[in-house]
């Protein structure tokens, strides 16, 4: 008895229309806002299929927002039943492509937030497109005549409602199409019922990108703290790590064959004194050096010294990693490589053929933001930079030919520097400017009209 209700009321159909129409464009919304940024984008694990989400959502708002209509034509019943199944097959196989992917947060970057938010948005579309075929198919079943002869009726088999519906009610809203004196203009009766509608469909679009796309894709600031405890303090995670490329600097020596080469790494400390091992080697463009002692042993007393073989022309930039970083696959040269990939820039030291040079080894702590769906920072996740600085010519007594050497001395168990990252839009900075923004337009929907707009979407009362 409750389904049966339910099923044939023109109040559940009405609304359940009018949501399914401002999902519809709330999700093309987003996509607009989003495309710019990662439209063209391909990876060898995902593709977005722009071809097909703007035409299916298209062909979903045009389809629901005619079909108001109770066309004269036969079988419309059963094309409009058809259209529906297909528009949920394509919605939920579009979802389904996005939940089941598992995309790394180095391909996304920024952007790793797209697919869930595009998921979640499918799914208040997807029970409005269910609910619209259960009452299509109750429809169906209830009316008279041939299955496949009916002809279209949205509010078919429905009890009877007072005032009855219209077309241009359904969408828009009995109670705006009437006047709020006797004798109103027609012409300021529909300019207040076409007002209220786009208010109704622009200001929860505004709320959903002040609150939730705006902070995702707001700006993220980097500031020193001033004032901190030591215990705020760590030290890089993992154990010594170096990262060398190769960069060439000198043209006439472009076509040269020469590469540079390790000669080797030590780390010494007050409790050990440690040869560094050579992991992953790429001709001409990096190679990376790991030492079995960690970070956190080393301390005041403690050096590392570095020693390259380099050919003339050539640079090679020594960055100190807090721990191993992640080794992906890249293409080059139509030969399957392994490049390192840093999760964030540290600013190199470059080293030449017989350059000998002495510098200061400390670290800097970041608090990175950890955002959840809707751009709310719920951690922080510390990221370790280093900072070679102080650099200055040591003497060697070396005279071999394009050998170059760096010592650096790290004075400090843990970081000297904090800083964090703050966003300039938050979630809460999104609700104060929706806040703002409908006080403005309700505000100036008085000033027009003589009322407010939730008189005229909710009341069915009329001033004598």
């Amino acid at each position: 008895m409750i389904l049966s209700s339910f099923l044939f009321s023109p109040h559940a159909r009405v609304w359940n229309l009018r949501l399914l129409l401002l999902e519809t464009v709330a999700v093309i919304t987003f996509l607009i806002t989003t495309i710019a940024s990662v439209e063209g984008r391909h990876y060898s694990l995902f593709y977005l299929p722009w071809d097909i989400l703007f035409p299916a959502l298209c062909c979903i708002l045009i389809h629901h927002a005619a079909f108001v209509v109770n066309w004269p034509i036969p079988s419309l019943a059963l094309i409009d039943l058809i259209l529906i199944f297909l528009e949920i097959s394509v919605q939920k196989g579009l979802a389904a492509g996005f939940f089941f992917a598992d995309w790394p947060e180095f391909i996304w970057g920024e952007m790793h937030t797209f697919p869930i938010l595009l998921n979640v948005a499918c799914i208040p579309l997807g029970l409005s497109l269910i609910l619209s075929m259960m009452f299509r198919i109750a429809t169906i079943v209830r009316s008279d005549g041939r299955f496949f002869r009916q002809r279209f009726a949205f509010l078919g088999a429905c009890a009877r409602s007072s005032p009855p519906y219209t077309s241009i009610a359904i969408l828009l809203n009995r109670f705006v199409t009437r006047p709020l004196v006797r004798g109103e203009s027609v012409i300021i009766i529909f300019a207040r019922a076409l007002t209220v509608s786009c208010i109704a469909v622009g200001i929860p679009i505004f709320g959903i990108y002040a609150m939730a796309i705006s902070p995702i894709h707001a700006s993220v600031y980097t500031r020193s703290v001033a004032t901190f405890a030591p215990e705020d303090l760590g030290s890089p995670p993992g154990n010594v790590t170096l990262l060398m490329s190769y960069i060439g600097f000198d043209s006439s020596v472009r076509f040269s064959v020469d590469d540079f080469s390790v000669n080797y790494v030590v780390v010494s400390s007050v409790i050990d004194q440690v040869d560094c091992a050579v992991t992953l080697e790429i001709p001409k463009v990096e190679r990376l050096v790991e030492c079995p002692m960690p970070w956190a042993w080393l301390g005041e007393w403690s050096s590392i010294s570095i020693n390259l073989n380099i050919p003339a022309g050539v640079v090679v930039a020594v960055v100190a990693l807090p721990t191993k970083p992640p080794i992906v696959p890249f293409q080059q040269l139509e030969s399957e490589l392994n490049q390192v990939h840093l999760q964030v820039p540290t600013e190199p030291i470059p080293m030449v053929s017989e350059s000998r040079l002495f510098g200061r080894l400390t670290w800097t702590q970041r608090e990175t933001e950890s955002r959840w769906i809707l751009g709310i920072p719920v951690a922080f996740t510390p990221v370790f930079m280093a900072e070679i600085t102080g650099l200055q010519p040591y003497p060697s007594a070396s005279t071999t030919t394009n050998e170059a050497t760096l010592l650096l001395y790290n004075p400090y168990t843990s970081a000297i520097r904090l800083q964090q990252d703050s966003s300039d839009t938050t979630p809460l900075s999104g609700f104060s400017t929706f806040g703002g923004f409908w006080t403005f337009v309700n505000g100036a929907f008085v000033l027009f009209f003589g009322a407010n707009v939730m008189y005229f979407a909710f009341s069915a009362g009329l001033t004598p």
